[in-house]
Order: C-alpha cells, then sequence, then structure tokens
C-alpha cells in the first residue's frame, strides 16, 4: 500500500473531470440549440456558415430593397393614372369646345376649367418618393429618370427602375393646349391623343418592371429559405442526440463520484495495519 499516490483517486479524478466538462457541452448546446457555439467546436463547419450567414442577412435585406422599389413603382404608377385622367377630361372638354354652338364666353370657362387640371398635372409631378423625384428629372428635363436598386447579397446585384418623363409630356402636349376658338381646340386634339399614348407607354413600362420585380422577390424567397436550411444542418444541434449525451453522461458522472469516494474509503484502510 502507498500513501504519496492514490492512483486509484487519481485515476477516477481524472475520468471524473473528463466527462464533467463533456456534460457541460452538452448543457450549452442543449440550452443554445447550436452544435457550434465557438470557433473550437467545429473551425470549419463555423467558417461555412458564417458565410452563409452573410448571404441569408444579404437576401433579408435585398426582400427589403426589392419591396421598396415596388413601393415606388406604385407610387410612380399612382401619379401616371391621375394624369392620364387629366388627359381624358382636357379632351373630353376640348371636343366639347369644337362644337361650333359654344360661344366665346362657354369657351372661356372651359379654358378655365381645363387651366386648373394643368396646375393640378404640374403640381402632381412634383410627387416625390423619399424626396426622390419620380416622374421628372431635376438634373436634366429633357431626359427620364433613372434610379438604381440593390436586389441581391453581392456586388453587381443590381437592376435599374427607368421612369419615364411625365413633367415633359404635360410641358410640351398640356400646358400649350388652348380652347379659346373652335379652330384652336381642333388643333389641340392630336396632341392631347398624342400625351394620352406616351403617358400610356410610361404606365406600361412601369407595369413591366414591377412584374420583374415581384417575380425576383419570389426568387430571393426561394434563396433565403434554402440557405438558411443550409446553415441550420450545420450550426443546429442535433436535440436527441444531445439527450442520449446527457443521460449517458449523469450516468458516467454519478458511477464516477461513486468510485472517486471508494478510492478514498480503500486509502483509509492503511490505518487499519498501522499499530494502535
Amino acid at each position: 500500500m502507498q500513501v504519496h499516490f492514490n492512483q486509484p483517486l487519481h485515476m477516477s479524478y481524472r475520468i471524473n473531470s473528463d466527462w464533467t466538462k463533456e456534460q457541460s457541452k452538452v448543457f450549452e448546446k442543449l440550452s443554445s440549440g447550436h452544435c457550434i457555439n465557438r470557433s473550437a467546436d467545429d473551425c470549419g463547419g463555423l467558417s461555412v456558415s458564417e458565410k452563409i450567414r452573410t448571404q441569408i442577412n444579404g437576401c433579408k435585406q435585398a426582400l427589403q430593397n426589392t419591396l421598396d422599389g415596388i413601393s415606388l413603382l406604385q407610387t410612380s404608377e399612382g401619379i401616371a393614372s391621375s394624369i392620364h385622367s387629366m388627359l381624358h377630361r382636357i379632351r373630353t372638354l376640348t371636343v366639347q369646345s369644337c362644337n361650333g354652338t359654344y360661344s366665346h364666353e362657354s369657351r372661356n370657362a372651359i379654358q378655365a376649367e381645363i387651366d386648373q387640371i394643368k396646375e393640378a398635372a404640374k403640381a402632381i409631378t412634383d410627387v416625390t418618393f423619399n424626396t426622390l423625384p419620380l416622374l421628372k428629372n431635376n438634373e436634366n428635363p429633357d431626359k427620364d429618370t433613372q434610379i438604381q436598386l440593390h436586389l441581391g447579397a453581392n456586388s453587381g446585384d443590381t437592376f435599374t427602375i427607368d421612369l419615364f418623363n411625365a413633367k415633359k409630356i404635360v410641358d410640351d402636349y398640356i400646358n400649350p393646349i388652348d380652347v379659346s376658338t373652335q379652330e384652336s381646340s381642333e388643333s389641340a386634339l392630336p396632341g392631347i391623343d398624342e400625351a394620352i399614348i406616351n403617358i400610356a407607354q410610361g404606365r406600361a413600362k412601369i407595369g413591366a418592371q414591377q412584374n420583374r420585380l415581384e417575380k425576383h422577390i419570389k426568387m430571393l424567397q426561394v434563396a433565403h429559405y434554402t440557405q438558411s436550411y443550409s446553415e441550420a444542418m450545420i450550426r443546429d444541434t442535433d436535440m436527441a442526440n444531445q439527450m442520449i449525451k446527457l443521460t449517458r453522461n449523469q450516468i458516467l458522472i454519478k458511477s464516477g463520484t461513486t468510485m472517486y469516494a471508494q478510492s478514498n474509503l480503500n486509502f483509509k484502510n492503511v490505518l487499519e495495519i498501522l499499530p494502535g
């Protein structure tokens, strides 16, 4: 018998310590729901999952960016629709003024209503989206407005919204309308028809771009789902497997503690051989 080194005691202590450390890791994984809580758990898995996580976050923000783009297009469509309604009213009034049964005073009254519609058309083209001009170009009044969206998780995933210049149409076709005489009323009709066609073409372009963005949303949703699933397969813990480990560790720790106590008891037996 030796008194300076109790081999069974040290062995029990070492093994019991290992199982206690293992148990703390199991508790951590069960509490967090992740099998990777630090780089030491799985260096390679952590690296891959972090890359996937950047794509997940990027897709999530790109989805919001796309929805913002659709909101911008819907605002633009609302403006264009209002201008269309105004043009139809102006055309109706112009056709009315073309009739020879109206006096000069009657045509002046018609012109007064048209002038009010002109002012409303000018005002509505000044509507902005988050201070951004939509259907007019402040820097170059003769060109359309272009707004670039970022619709992906990575650099270069962009889409340019092209909005028609309704302000120019109002200035070129609506402002010059004059129905003060029957002749001027007749000559104003072709310009109004041209303006109606241009607005319709612009609205069609807006609608096509909105459809494009709505399809892009579906693609982003699929990408977000698949990437989230991939990250979960790498990072999430198997709860059933960890519960098995938890039960196993509890048994081993308890048995190790029992052996630890038994080793101490055996060590005390040295006293039995010493003289009283």
